[in-house]
């Protein structure tokens, strides 16, 4: 399983995250149309984290996971429930997680493109750091 299958499982089976926004946990990009709140998650850059005892195995991947609603409450309030639960992310196989923590975060306010034209949404950007072997 990838880091990022694992996150979206770990994340979507979170119960904070998952009052919030059930599964609307997406790659990349929101899909077109979705309802609020909302979250998108993407790698933005994976290190090799070599010693001697594990030869490489390990990881550090920066993710980055942007909360969409449609108040700033509701924004923040999807990005703590996220960080609360990626600061007790760890887990022992599949990939095995050992630690994840916030590397920066950030207020947005989106200007996305809507079926009736622009769009205004209040975002929250959280980048993690996750430590990790395959």
């Amino acid at each position: 399983m990838s880091i990022e299958a694992a996150l979206w499982a770990e994340l979507t089976g979170d119960a904070g995250v998952s009052a919030l926004i059930s599964t609307r946990l997406y790659p990349e990009h929101l899909p077109q149309s979705p309802t609020y709140p909302a979250a998108t998650y993407r790698r933005i850059s994976t290190l090799p984290v070599y010693c001697r005892a594990n030869n490489g195995r390990f990881q550090q991947v920066r993710i980055q996971i942007d909360c969409y609603a449609e108040t700033y409450a509701s924004a923040l309030a999807l990005a703590d429930a996220i960080t609360a639960a990626m600061e007790g992310w760890t887990q022992a196989s599949g990939p095995r997680v050992d630690r994840a923590y916030v590397a920066n975060r950030q207020d947005n306010f989106a200007d996305l493109l809507g079926e009736d034209g622009e769009i205004g949404l209040y975002q929250e950007s959280v980048d993690f750091f996750v430590w990790f072997s395959a």
